[in-house]
């Protein structure tokens, strides 16, 4: 019989993965020394890969009234179609297993789907499940629409039982999920980013990376559901604005199917090894919410934007460009900082003048060399120069307090220092943070005014923008758009940075920089679009936030405690919800306390808002109702 084209094509697809995939369980098969061995070679080779040290600690509060049951299917036929082409399914099975046992997870491993008794308290993880019978793929659609959970990863049913190649068709009958593409050998696009203030996946930072690695089988490229991760390089970049990297899914559907939830990683197990306590951290988070436990967190941004966005200029050579620049944004009034060079700004007073009446100003050093490695007696005598040349422009520097580094080279000299000069944020590198939100310097002063909050870089700086974009005007506005829209996506930060002397009247970059804005300013509803000054102001007021979750055999209760003098603009607490458009109820503890104002995020999400919340501590009973 005849194949067709797509199929031939799906099929010589799934043969180039399995002979990946077998060398990859020859590779573990080895022992875990490999990877280890393989990680210290590739940060030899230059890679800025995080470690697992510079994950950002879990901060979600989990709470549940039953403990579900987690199933492992051990599928027969996987087995038997690995073990005839040399490869070992318990390779698959094993880092399940070190999973549940090391995060104190009860499980059971079954042989069958068939039969499985309460599916809506269970959840069924699909381990590389490649190949399938056809009586297992029903009893899974089965099991799914009584309500059962799912948690599968890689090729699912990709092979018939029988081990002959099937294509992709079960998994988009079960989950509605396409496979759109892998990501070759070659492709740096092997960092999985998670996505902020989500349902899951608490116990990261929007945009935070970990490094999959470059061996074995390829991530597919899957599109469907929600997207909890993308894949990309370490820089976030993506070779085009409209490619699809999804690299965790997730949704839940109807009531028809009893709010049944599933979750789909794009990757196989071996997968973990280089960052096996990150990935765990993750896939916890998933199994808590496919056993429908809410979740608690703070907010990453006022309410009720889901992403925020920093416009910056570095006002260096061609100082006068930054009026054009200016004008752009007055004509949407779309805020931005000024970092001035203060050794060319001296020879434009009037324009610091015009610039400071309308924007935020800042420091971007008195001369264009960089701070690192230089002695503090020497970075100490530069920032006094440059906060003497802003006072004698402006004839006060009271309200300069950010800094940006020429060359983006400082040190921890230089965050020292911009304590003892009261400068109160740095726009910093792209090294500076593993995930897409600011950070507190140092980070065991909390909130204090003897902080710096650091702003890393998160975008494309223009140097690069025109260098992707080939000096051409329509590439450049690709870029700019691909790179809000990630913002978005992720939740956290963008940070975009320009230069004056690359923002002349005929310059591509100027020229494709209001395409960029207008389409900015089409998402205002969403993206919190502010100063340097104003973003890092909120996120400190951010950490005066905490909350602690109760939970007794009776009752949940929720404990609000805001710091400081005075209540805090667009704070709110995140609450995933049990099953979709639950509703939130809450009950205070204590008589005459007041009640915070509730707003449903989306079906799976609610804000607890405590904008107008005076410092204090307020506690609450929490429920949940069907719509």
């Amino acid at each position: 019989m005849e194949k067709s084209g797509k199929r031939l094509k799906e099929e010589n697809s799934g043969k180039r993965r399995l002979n990946d995939f077998l060398a990859l369980l020859m590779f573990f098969a080895l022992g875990a020394m490999a990877v280890a061995v393989y990680a210290v070679n590739m940060r030899a080779l230059g890679w800025q890969g995080s470690s697992s040290s510079n994950l950002s600690v879990p901060v979600k509060e989990i709470f549940a009234s039953k403990d579900p049951t987690v199933l492992l299917y051990a599928s027969p036929d996987t087995a038997k179609y690995l073990s005839s082409v040399g490869g070992n399914y318990e390779v698959l099975l094993k880092p399940w297993r070190n999973f549940f046992t090391q995060q104190k997870i009860l499980y059971k491993e079954i042989a069958s789907v068939k039969k499985v008794p309460d599916p809506s308290r269970t959840v069924l993880v699909l381990a590389s499940v490649a190949a399938i019978s056809d009586n297992e793929r029903a009893a899974i659609l089965a099991f799914q629409k009584q309500g059962g959970n799912i948690l599968a990863t890689s090729t699912l049913g990709a092979r018939a039982g029988s081990g002959e190649w099937a294509g992709y068709e079960f998994l988009r009958e079960l989950l509605g999920v396409s496979v759109t593409g892998e990501i070759l050998p070659d492709s740096e696009q092997r960092h999985l980013n998670i996505f902020g203030d989500l349902p899951f996946g608490q116990a990261y930072q929007p945009g935070e990376r970990i490094w999959l690695g470059k061996l074995g089988a390829n991530p597919l490229r899957l599109n469907g559901g929600r997207t909890a991760a993308s894949m990309t390089d370490w820089a976030r970049s993506t070779a085009s604005s409209n490619e699809n990297n999804g690299a965790v899914l997730y949704d839940e559907f109807g009531k028809e199917r009893n709010h049944a939830r599933w979750v789909m990683l794009s990757f196989p197990e071996t997968s973990w090894e280089i960052q096996r306590n990150a990935v765990h951290g993750m896939l916890e988070d998933a199994l808590h919410w496919l056993e429908h436990q809410p979740a608690i967190y703070k907010a990453s941004w006022p309410f009720p934007y889901q992403a925020a966005q920093l416009i910056e200029m570095d006002t260096e050579q061609g100082f006068p460009n930054a009026l054009r620049f200016a004008a752009m944004l007055e004509k949407l009034n779309i805020p931005a900082t000024f970092y001035l060079l203060t050794s060319e700004a001296k020879r434009y007073p009037e324009i610091v003048k015009e610039l400071a009446r309308r924007h935020e100003v800042g420091y971007h050093g008195d001369v264009h060399d960089g701070f690192k490695g230089q002695s503090e007696a020497v970075q100490s005598q530069r920032m006094a120069r440059m906060q003497a040349d802003m006072k004698s422009m402006l004839g006060s520097a009271d309200r300069a307090t950010s800094f940006r580094a020429p060359l983006e080279s400082y040190d921890r000299t230089t965050q020292d220092l911009m304590i003892k000069f009261k400068l109160e944020h740095l726009a910093a590198d792209p090294n500076s943070s593993n995930a897409r939100v600011p950070l507190i310097y140092p980070d065991d002063k909390k909130y204090s005014g003897q902080s710096v909050v650091i702003l890393p870089r998160t975008d494309f700086d223009d140097i690069n923008l025109m260098k992707i974009g080939d000096n051409n005007k329509s590439l450049i506005s690709d870029a700019l758009t691909s790179s809000l829209n990630q913002t978005i996506q992720m939740g956290g930060l963008g940070f975009l940075s320009i230069h004056t002397q690359n923002f002349s009247q005929e310059s591509p970059l100027a020229s494709a920089m209001p395409i960029f804005l207008e389409r900015l300013n089409s998402e205002r509803q969403n993206v919190w679009v502010d100063e340097s000054r104003k973003i890092a102001d909120w996120w400190r007021d951010r950490q005066k936030v905490s909350y602690k979750v109760t939970k007794t055999a009776a009752k949940t209760d929720l404990d609000i405690t805001i710091e400081g003098s005075a209540p805090i603009p667009g704070a709110s607490i995140i609450v995933a919800n049990p099953y979709s458009n639950a509703l939130l109820r809450l009950k205070a503890v204590k008589t005459n306390m007041p009640m915070p104002q509730i707003k449903q995020v989306d079906d799976l999400r609610t804000a607890i808002l405590l904008s107008d919340f005076a410092p204090g501590t307020y506690s609450y009973s929490v429920t949940f109702a069907r719509d």
